[in-house]
């Protein structure tokens, strides 16, 4: 919502009759405007750009409720550009750390303006192997496969020199010579040396996406192309197990802040030391802190953030890495100023490296306990619905049909030239029962011709009307071709792809249809990624499951399996359920009181991944989400 701006007094005297009833409505008006300018007018800071100069601890707050956690230190912020990009802009923050001599002096946020949507496509860790001569290395998918609706991907570069590498202009480093020049600011000294490049990518399903470019200094003693080599020869040491692990972890907590509107603190990063410096008997280092210090409050410099997550949030049994990290630093420290025991061989620290293997071990071990709380976090919030407010799940009521409510379910398995299926019309009949028992007035059509289909649709699109909550719902063959998707009748034959296009059902015209009529909501679900069924007639028609799809505002769209998945009809032989997996799923989630769509299909989504998984199956079923507002098959 923009404010608009005052009318003068002038033209409001010109404006306003003589009437005074007009008049009056005239000043309520007004007053309407002026009460909208100042709740508006304060709130727009909030959704705005961090300002140039401003510092900050623990989190960097985007607006909306969502965050970006802060590595150890305090953070100033040296520019603010907006890069554009085909249908959306990216608000970008370039983060300098005040300590010169900080393991992480530098990064920079790039986000989806405004919390605005985006277009969708696979992260660079779906993409294929690095390029010749690239020097990447420890990529990371963390769990996402490229058709979740979270996508995660973090990758490692090695940067020889960091001043070089910051001036130069390939062309594959587009985004960085649209902000590289402001990185340092005006004020900084140079940061000089090789980097390691980590860049962490989320991508929410057409909606939020998020990059964050971490430049952090390599392990004491080794250039980055040295560490790089050891961790692609397996000899990384735990140093790359640390390096590794805080990289997971970081991951997690930017899910959390960024997508879940947690925020959540992070813990610091903290190489091993040299023998040299296991031997000295200097002070240690500076201890390693936690990366989750209260933001100051805002002001004139300061850009307001989110309060991160306090450490009690954390349980017991799992203390956090931070924790961990003081204590190893100090503890080896202490170990390596105790004087030689009695008869040890003079420069020779055997008791302090040992010592210290023993602390770096434990901090890894407590790293690794704190990114296994922060995944079940996650998945927690992705796959589990909230608890009832009494503590008590609600039992499921069946509703009488409302006449907002309509549905359309179509079941066609007896296919008469291409291979038959099994239960595309138990999975239709159940799910039209679902859908009654829910409040749907429900349209069934099993087996449908060519002909039969599209009088069925048609005589369905004249029942829909403005404002009504629409499900359909289609068990069966389908095929992608070109960028397409359609939707097989029983008595297709196929013996060419421009008859495949001729008489079966485009599903792009099914979702036009609904926005045409203005429906309120609505929700088409296919169950139709199964394998191409013209392979078996040597067919070269089509491929193996159906094309990403477009949905209009206000419409949801799941497929029962990602692009190139086949969607699993059983778990095995001995499975006796009569439905597929993707649908004997959805029911039984549908019928859950109070649980909004979103929710529904995310719930359905994770347990179709994790039981086909235990049948060494990749299923993950795909969504396309436009809705607006909430919609909830049992309320």
């Amino acid at each position: 919502m923009t404010a608009r701006p005052m009318p003068s007094a002038k033209s409001l005297r010109r404006a306003v009759p003589r009437s005074g009833r007009l008049c009056r409505l005239a000043g309520g008006w007004l007053a309407l405007l002026v009460l909208a300018t100042a709740l508006v007018l304060p709130a727009r800071p909030a959704l705005s750009q961090p300002a140039v100069g401003s510092t900050m601890r623990g989190a960097l707050g985007l607006g909306w409720g969502a965050s970006v956690p802060l590595p150890e230190g305090e953070w100033r912020v040296t520019a603010t550009p907006i890069l554009k990009r085909k249908g959306f802009d990216l608000e970008t923050i370039v983060l300098r750390n005040t300590r010169d001599d900080a393991l992480i002096p530098l990064m920079v946020v790039r986000h989806t303006r405004d919390n605005r949507t985006t277009g969708w496509g696979p992260l660079g860790c779906h993409a294929g192997p690095p390029g010749e001569g690239s020097t990447e290395f420890m990529r990371n998918a963390h769990g996402s496969t490229g058709n979740d609706l979270v996508n995660r991907c973090s990758r490692v570069w090695t940067i020889g020199d960091y001043e070089q590498w910051r001036t130069r202009t390939a062309s594959g480093d587009s985004w960085w010579k649209e902000v590289g020049g402001m990185a340092l600011g005006s004020d900084a000294a140079p940061i000089g040396g090789g980097m390691l490049l980590v860049q962490v990518e989320l991508q929410e399903h057409l909606r939020r996406r998020l990059n964050v470019e971490l430049f952090v200094r390599p392990p004491q003693g080794r250039t980055p192309q040295q560490f790089r080599e050891a961790v692609l020869a397996g000899r990384g040491g735990v140093e790359a197990d640390l390096f590794s692990t805080w990289t997971a972890v970081y991951v997690a907590s930017t899910q959390l802040s960024f997508l879940s509107l947690t925020p959540r603190p992070i813990t610091a990063l903290a190489w091993p030391a040299s023998p040299a410096t296991v031997t000295a008997s200097a002070p240690a280092p500076a201890k390693a802190q936690v990366a989750s210090a209260p933001a100051p409050a805002p002001g004139p410099a300061t850009v307001p953030a989110p309060a991160p997550a306090a450490p009690a949030a954390v349980p017991a049994a799992a203390p956090t890495t931070a924790t961990a990290v003081t204590t190893a630093v100090t503890t080896t420290a202490a170990a390596a100023a105790k004087p030689p025991a009695a008869g040890a061989v003079p420069g020779i620290p055997t008791l302090a490296i040992e010592q210290q293997n023993r602390d770096l071990q434990a901090q890894l071990e407590q790293m690794r306990k704190t990114l296994a709380q922060l995944q079940a976090t996650v998945e927690k919030g992705a796959a589990q619905p909230p608890p009832a407010q009494d503590g008590a799940a609600r039992p499921f009521v069946p509703r009488p049909p409302a006449v907002n409510r309509k549905a359309l379910v179509i079941g066609n398995d007896r296919y008469t030239e291409v291979a038959p299926l099994a239960n595309a019309v138990a999975d239709a009949e159940a799910m039209a029962r679902t859908l009654q028992a829910v409040g749907f007035t429900v349209t069934k059509h099993l087996n449908l011709s060519e002909k039969r289909f599209k009088q069925a649709l048609r005589d369905f699109r004249m029942q829909v009307q403005g404002g009504d909550e629409v499900i359909f719902f289609f068990a069966g063959h389908g095929v992608q071709l070109g960028a397409a998707n359609y939707l097989l009748p029983v008595d297709i034959r196929a013996d060419h792809e421009e008859q495949v296009k001729d008489e079966a059902i485009p599903l792009q015209r099914i979702l036009d249809d609904l926005n045409e009529r203005k429906a309120k909501f609505s929700l088409a679900v296919i169950d139709a990624c199964r394998d191409n069924p013209f392979q078996s007639k040597g067919r070269s028609i089509g491929g193996r499951g159906l094309a990403p799809t477009s949905a209009a505002s206000g419409q949801m769209v799941m497929y029962s399996a990602g692009a190139g998945q086949q969607a699993l009809d059983r778990l095995g032989p001995s499975d006796p359920e009569r439905n597929g997996l993707f649908t004997r799923i959805l029911l039984r989630e549908m019928t859950r009181p109070g649980q909004s769509v979103d929710r529904v299909l995310r719930t359905v989504r994770t347990e179709v991944v994790r039981l086909a998984r235990g049948v060494g199956h990749e299923q993950t079923p795909a969504l396309y989400d436009q809705a607006i507002g909430e919609f909830f098959f049992a309320p």
